[in-house]
C-alpha cells in the first residue's frame, strides 16, 4: 500500500478518524506505509485530544509522534497549517530530540498538510487544561 492509499483510509471527514480494524488491534503491527524513508507502524484513535503515531526511522529505531491541533504559542517539532506534531521522548520539553525522529515527524507533517482536522483534537494548551497529567 502506498502513502496516498493509507491516508485516504483515514477518512477524516466529519471529524471522525476511521481506520481499518487491523490498525486498532493491540501488539506490534506490520509496517503500514513508508513516508519518505520512515515507516508508520500504527496510528491510534484520538485519545485525550491527540493521535499517537508509532513510527520507525530508516534504520528501524521506533519512536512516537503525537498529533494535536496547531497551537501558535507552543509549536511542535513539525507543523502543518492546522496541526502540530510533537515527539514523545518523555523529556518534558527539556531533553534533546534525536534528529532522525524529528525528521520523521516533519515527513509525516508533509503528508498530513491540507488534511481535515478531526474535531476531537485539542491544542497543547487545551489538552493540558483538560487533562492535567499532560501539563
Amino acid at each position: 500500500m502506498n502513502r496516498r492509499q493509507f491516508f485516504s483510509w483515514l477518512g477524516l471527514a466529519g471529524g471522525l478518524l476511521l481506520l481499518p480494524k487491523r490498525v486498532w488491534g493491540g501488539g506490534r503491527l506490520a509496517p503500514l506505509v513508508r513516508v519518505e524513508g520512515w515507516t508508520v507502524l500504527s496510528m491510534g484513535a484520538p485519545r485525550d485530544g491527540a493521535i499517537q503515531v508509532a513510527m520507525a526511522t530508516p534504520s528501524g529505531e521506533a519512536f512516537t509522534v503525537e498529533v494535536l491541533r496547531r497551537d501558535p504559542d507552543f509549536p511542535g517539532v513539525a507543523r502543518t497549517r492546522a496541526l502540530d506534531l510533537y515527539l514523545c521522548n518523555q523529556g518534558s520539553g527539556t531533553s534533546a530530540s534525536k534528529e532522525a525522529h524529528g525528521l520523521g515527524a516533519m515527513a509525516l507533517a508533509r503528508v498530513l498538510e491540507g488534511r481535515p482536522v478531526p474535531s476531537l483534537l485539542l491544542t497543547l494548551r487545551q489538552r493540558a487544561a483538560r487533562f492535567p497529567r499532560y501539563a
